[in-house]
């Protein structure tokens, strides 16, 4: 397992783990959720991480950057059309460390004041 940290963000890079970003100068919870492409794991991973919605100010799905790459550009044009619909960010993790935000995560819509940590 990878951590890495770039200010107040921390990124996990460890397939099946979400992360828990927190950014306590403004005190929001981000949540991620990050797989390895293939299949129908992007699909997986859009899934499991809307229902972080719920729990957090924002939520970002992540996959290794060098994955992403290899994907069309159609295919990546109508994967992060998606995840705007979705209200979901996305990070891609490189494979020497470190992450690239590819879509902010927007506000989410869906928090249950009674469910956040």
């Amino acid at each position: 397992m990878r951590v890495e940290r770039s200010g107040t963000v921390r990124c996990l890079s460890l397939e099946g783990l979400f992360a828990i970003i927190r950014q306590p100068s403004d005190r929001k919870i981000v949540m991620g959720e990050g797989k390895l492409l293939g299949g129908r794991r992007f699909m997986e991973c859009v899934t499991q991480a809307e229902v972080l919605l719920r729990y957090a100010d924002g939520v970002y799905v992540f996959f290794p950057k060098h994955q992403w790459k290899d994907l069309t550009r159609a295919q990546r044009d109508e994967n992060e059309a998606l995840l705007r619909r979705r209200r979901l960010g996305l990070l891609l993790i490189r494979s020497k460390g470190g992450h690239d935000v590819v879509e902010e995560a927007p506000a989410s819509d869906q928090i249950v004041p009674s469910a956040r940590c």
